[in-house]
C-alpha cells in the first residue's frame, strides 16, 4: 500500500513483443542473466527499487503462467526489507504484480506494450478509486542489463520529477536503448496519439515499417528530464549481445 497523499507510481514491463533471435522453447525474458536469476526478474527488482506501488507485466497468455509460477503475485519492497527495528515484519511493504494479456498480434512491439500496460493500469486502478490512478509510470525492459541498485538514491526524483531517464554513454530510451525511464499520464496520451498516427500511415503506405520504434514514440513527447548515467550496461536482445554480456564483468 502507498502512503496517503503519495503519487501512485506504476511499473510497466513489456514482454508481449515479437520474438528475438534466440529461437528457444521458452520466452526471451526467461534468459538467465545470473544463477537462479532471469531477465524479467531483474526488471521486477528494478521497478521495486524505483519505488513502484504496483507492477504490471504485459505478456501473452502462454507466458504469464510461467512468470506467475516463478514470482507469484507480490514482491517485497527491497528498501523496506533492509530496515532493522523491533518489529521488522510490520515495516515491510508488498508490491502487487498484475499480468496483462495482449492479443492484438499486429501490435506486438515495445511501444504498444508500454501504452497498453499503462492504459490498463490506469483503467483498472481508476475503477477501484480515483485516488489509485497512477500519475506516473516507470518502464523497465528485461533486455537491458545493469545494476538497478543505483535507483535507490533516486526514488524521490522518480516519483516526483516530471521525467526520469537512465542513460549510458548519453544514450537513453529516447534513443531506443533498453534503459529505465518514466512517463506521466498526459505523456501516455501523447504516445497513443503518435501510435495511432503511425498506424494510419502504415494503412495507406505499406512501405512504412509496421511497428513504431521506441525512439520515434518518445520523440517530442519528453522535453526535460532528470538523467542518471550508468557505469555499466549491456543490451541482450540478440544472441551476439547476450554472449557479450555473459563474457563481461557485469555478469
Amino acid at each position: 500500500m502507498r502512503a496517503k497523499g503519495a503519487s501512485h507510481l506504476a511499473g510497466i514491463i513489456p514482454l508481449a513483443h515479437e520474438p528475438l533471435d534466440f529461437n528457444l522453447d521458452w520466452h526471451d525474458s526467461l534468459m538467465p542473466i545470473a544463477p537462479n536469476y532471469y531477465a524479467f526478474e531483474r526488471s521486477i527488482y528494478e521497478c521495486a527499487l524505483a519505488g513502484c506501488h504496483t507492477i504490471w507485466i504485459v505478456a501473452n497468455d502462454d507466458v504469464s503462467p510461467l512468470l506467475r509460477h516463478r514470482v507469484g503475485d507480490f514482491v517485497e519492497d527491497p528498501v523496506f526489507l533492509g530496515r532493522r527495528n523491533k518489529y521488522p515484519s510490520a515495516e515491510r511493504r508488498q508490491i502487487p504484480i498484475f499480468y496483462i494479456p495482449l492479443k492484438e498480434e499486429n501490435r506486438f512491439c515495445f511501444s504498444w506494450n508500454i501504452i497498453h500496460g499503462a492504459s490498463t493500469a490506469n483503467n483498472i486502478a481508476g475503477a477501484i478509486s480515483k485516488w489509485l490512478k497512477p500519475e506516473r509510470f516507470y518502464i523497465s525492459f528485461p533486455y537491458g542489463v545493469y545494476d538497478p541498485k543505483i535507483l535507490r538514491a533516486h526514488r524521490q526524483s522518480i516519483i516526483k520529477e516530471e521525467n526520469f531517464f537512465l542513460t549510458f554513454d548519453d544514450y537513453s530510451a529516447q534513443d531506443g536503448a533498453f534503459l529505465g525511464f518514466t512517463l506521466n499520464k498526459d505523456q501516455i496520451l501523447s504516445c497513443i496519439a503518435k501510435y495511432e498516427e503511425h498506424e494510419n500511415k502504415v494503412l495507406f503506405n505499406q512501405k512504412i515499417k509496421k511497428h513504431l520504434s521506441l525512439d520515434k514514440m518518445l520523440s517530442d513527447v519528453i522535453i526535460d528530464s532528470v538523467r542518471v548515467e550508468l557505469k555499466q550496461y549491456h543490451p541482450i536482445d540478440s544472441w551476439e549481445k547476450y554472449a557479450a554480456y555473459m563474457g563481461s564483468d557485469l555478469s
